[in-house]
């Protein structure tokens, strides 16, 4: 498939297991901020270019999610409903606005001004059924001046998902990093101990 490159190989454990055993995730959300849409964006970025955004206001967004905190308002319920039994707390490491650019092979990320492309990279040790494009809806929503910073800690605190806004949609989202701890591999492991998607 043209699509999928194989940069790196390790054996596992033998009782290994890709979701439960990850200590760490990333995702990445796209937007576009710029007019026309580009087709070439359309079936991965989020188009906005038609309102105005704060972008210093979408960056303190984020950071109200930053922390160890009580996501219940950005869970949706899944299908058989057995997620709302479960414990909603998890801890996000960061939340950083990136504008355009991309990143280099040690890892640094770069920003180009130029581009109307904006990356959301959101890291934590889990997330729950659609969280980040819930958090990311909110987001949008308190940087297009519809709510608060105040809002969107009031949503956090009522732990009440109708309060929310609606959830950003999919084609936005990809998951971008996911790393485990070094006893689940045989030797070698992968050099960062982590997953590349």
């Amino acid at each position: 498939n043209e699509d999928v490159r194989v940069v790196e190989i390790a054996k596992p454990h033998p009782m290994f297991h890709s979701r439960f055993h990850a200590i760490e995730k990333t995702y990445r959300y796209t937007i576009d901020f710029g007019l026309p849409h580009s087709p070439f964006h359309r079936k991965t970025a989020l188009s906005v270019g038609y309102r105005e955004y704060d972008m210093k206001l979408l960056e303190e967004a984020c950071k109200v999610f930053v922390g160890t905190h009580d996501f219940a308002a950005f869970m949706n319920r899944s299908r058989d409903g057995k997620n709302l039994e479960r414990n909603s707390e998890r801890t996000i490491y960061s939340f950083d606005v990136i504008r355009g650019g991309g990143e280099e092979e040690g890892g640094e990320r770069y920003e180009d001004p130029s581009s109307s492309l904006v990356y959301l990279y959101v890291t934590g040790n889990g997330f729950l059924y659609k969280q980040v494009r819930n958090m990311v809806g909110a987001i949008l929503s308190v940087a297009g001046g519809r709510y608060t910073i105040d809002d969107l800690k009031l949503f956090m605190e009522k732990k009440d998902r109708k309060l929310i806004p609606m959830a950003a949609p999919a084609k936005g989202l990809c998951l971008y990093d996911v790393k485990y701890p070094d006893e689940m591999y045989f030797s070698p492991p992968p050099s960062s101990s982590s997953l590349r998607i």
